[in-house]
């Protein structure tokens, strides 16, 4: 039988780009074509590093997630890019820090031993502080709610779309 599965990065990109055209889709076959038969620029495409192509598949498919949400949301207008754009990164950052929570903490001291701030002769109120913002940071629900006000503060509106007729 055959296989049940879809390719939902083709939404993501179409979210992304508002480009749904058949010829754009051609256009990128073929250039994935020449640059996969031609050593040279293979090589190239090869020599990106990896955490910067997982970077973009995490944004890519939350991409993917808030094109879903907006079909079963009505409250929020997620048809502006500004709006997917900032759910998009914030569920990515936020999914990020959930699946490594270690990247502000160093298990090997104690519990909440931070080797982005060591503090040797510190006090316990500089301690307490210390373990509050390592907690903070190892927490994705945290980090990704203050990613989406931030992007949500700084971000300017879309601007109109121009309707041709």
């Amino acid at each position: 039988s055959m296989p049940n599965t879809t390719f939902s990065q083709n939404n993501g990109v179409i979210a992304l780009t508002n480009c749904a055209s058949r010829r754009a889709g051609y256009a990128c076959g073929l250039w994935l074509i020449l640059m996969g038969v031609f050593g040279k620029i293979s090589g190239i495409i090869t020599s990106i590093p990896d955490c910067v192509i997982g970077g973009m598949t995490i944004f890519l498919f939350a991409n993917v997630l808030v094109s879903g949400i907006s079909l079963a949301s009505s409250s929020v207008d997620l048809r502006s890019r500004r709006t997917k754009f900032i759910m998009a990164l914030s569920l990515g950052v936020g999914v990020g820090v959930t699946v490594w929570p270690f990247a502000f903490q160093d298990m090997r001291g104690s519990s909440y031993t931070a080797h982005f701030w060591e503090c040797v002769d510190c006090s316990d109120t500089v301690k307490g502080i210390r373990n509050g913002i390592s907690i903070f940071l190892s927490t994705g629900y945290c980090i990704g709610t203050v990613t989406a006000m931030l992007l949500n503060f700084i971000l300017p509106d879309d601007a109109e779309e121009i309707v041709l007729s």
